[in-house]
């Protein structure tokens, strides 16, 4: 007897794909049977996410690659409309793009407007651009859907490593609470992870000594691993019932 898989004919637009937490979740995602749309923001990315790509095919899904600056609308609207062309509609949307401070530590009264802005511009308006415009589709098929955000523990509890990642974190936490409201009534439910400390790309300018101040203050002793991360991703955008909820993936370090 041939076994359906859980998310078979489903299709799947996950930011910030190429590496990290949205690398082992399209893969997560495929092994389900869903097809998979690997976004990447900058030509240095593309390899990393045409890997993904091939990955996933050998499960026997469709995927392809689509390169997209979150924090720009043109590019946003354009890639949603070719996940839509390719695949005939968006099912789950994973806003997981993001990017962490240059200088880990920086005091605010040091802080440039700039890197405030980059920092807001990529993690709190690319979560409600790329929701807009999936949304606007989701709610046009009729058929409901469900959105994953990326927060971070940092949303929960500040960051003495940066006061605008926080902030940022935040923002996507009030915009989960704000969607998981607003979309409801289109059957669209709306949830978000928030991972600890992982050691990923995105934290590759943390220090050796914050990374072992991290594991002291786990109660595990251990940082959790991008898998662990995918794994509550795929859980929210599969689970009924639950929905405006803000997942910590953390080994206990906040109780939340």
């Amino acid at each position: 007897m041939v076994q359906v898989k859980k998310l078979a004919g489903k299709s799947v637009l996950i930011t910030g794909s190429s590496r990290g937490f949205g690398r082992s979740a399209a893969l997560k995602f495929a092994a389900l049977g869903a097809n998979v749309a690997v976004n990447y923001a900058s030509a240095g990315s593309r390899a990393d996410a045409e890997k993904v790509v091939e990955e996933a095919k050998k499960l026997g899904v469709k995927s392809f690659s689509v390169q997209a600056d979150v924090s720009d609308e043109k590019a946003v609207k354009a890639m949603v409309e070719s996940v839509v062309k390719e695949f005939g509609g968006i099912d789950i949307l994973v806003n997981n793009a993001g990017v962490y401070t240059r200088n880990p530590g920086t005091p605010t009264t040091e802080l440039s407007g700039a890197e405030w802005d980059r920092i807001l511009e990529v993690n709190l308006k690319g979560a409600f651009l790329c929701t807009k415009y999936a949304a606007k589709e989701m709610m046009g098929r009729g058929k409901g859907g469900r959105i994953v955000n990326t927060s971070s523990i940092a949303g929960l509890i500040g960051s003495k490593n940066g006061c605008h990642y926080a902030a940022s974190k935040a923002g996507v936490i009030a915009l989960t609470y704000s969607w998981a409201g607003e979309l409801a009534k289109h059957g669209i439910l709306v949830n978000a992870v928030a991972p600890g400390p992982v050691r990923t790309r995105l934290l590759e300018n943390v220090s050796e000594q914050a990374f072992r101040e991290f594991v002291s203050m786990t109660p595990t002793g251990e940082l959790v691993d991008v898998d662990d991360v995918a794994e509550a991703m795929v859980f929210l955008a599969t689970a009924k019932g639950i929905n405006g909820q803000v997942l910590v993936v953390d080994n206990g370090r906040v109780k939340h």
